[in-house]
């Protein structure tokens, strides 16, 4: 599930992707709200810009850390946290009760597929699904802070099709 090849993967490294632009966005917004530049807090950000998964545990997040010597299980806990109030991560607690993190970023919005088997989490974008639950706020009187998307099944071993991009 993941690869542990370095702190992330490195899907496509011929053009910035959106894990990439996430990173550079949460190193300006640390800048000017006056966060140092430190070892360990950049390696945590580097672990969510290129790792490729979403909804990391703090065990894992530490786990990855300690594979290359950086930080402590302290500091881990206590950035995550951090990022979590400086809106740079989302934390999600999931049916198990464990809180799991992943990038926040106010203009890309991604949902998760769960494998109920496996556990794997596959994160997934959809233009017609992100308008349509604009149209259901809209049509309520209901602005929106964020929201949550998590479908629950059994990955298959049927063929996957790609969903036409049916953007408005």
């Amino acid at each position: 599930m993941r690869d542990g090849q370095g702190l992330g993967s490195d899907a496509d490294a011929s053009e910035p992707s959106a894990w990439e632009e996430w990173l550079e966005w949460a190193q300006r917004l640390l800048s000017l709200s006056g966060h140092r530049a430190g070892a360990v807090r950049i390696a945590v950000l580097e672990l969510f810009a290129r790792d490729g998964s979403c909804l990391l545990s703090a065990r894992e997040v530490i786990a990855r850390l300690d594979e290359h010597g950086v930080g402590s299980p302290a500091s881990a806990y206590r950035l995550l946290d951090e990022f979590v109030a400086l809106g740079l991560l989302r934390r999600v607690v999931g049916r198990d009760g464990l809180a799991r993190y992943e990038q926040a970023h106010p203009e890309r919005t991604h949902y998760h597929l769960v494998d109920i088997r496996t556990g794997a989490v596959r994160p997934f974008t959809d233009a017609a699904l992100e308008q349509a639950i604009l149209r259901v706020a809209e049509h309520h009187g209901f602005e929106l802070d964020r929201h949550d998307i998590v479908l629950h099944g059994i990955q298959t071993s049927r063929p996957h099709r790609a969903l036409p991009d049916r953007r408005p």
